[in-house]
């Protein structure tokens, strides 16, 4: 594995990534399985840091035609 794939998962936990940095992530996930999870465990903390560790639930009432 590339140190530069290694550094835009790197940055992409700090902030957004543009478009052309996020193909470059998913085709380089598609490499190997490797990037494959690298990418995932950088998408879990992206989560985390975004909604936290919280499971919500909603309900709601709807007609079903």
């Amino acid at each position: 594995m590339d140190s530069q794939y290694q550094e835009l998962l790197h940055r992409s936990i700090g902030g957004p990534v543009t478009r052309e940095d996020a193909l470059l992530l998913f085709q380089r996930a598609c490499e190997n399985q490797e990037n494959r999870e690298l990418l995932y465990e950088t998408a879990r903390q992206v989560r985390t840091r975004e909604t936290g560790d919280r499971f919500r639930l909603t309900g709601g009432i709807s007609s079903v035609l």
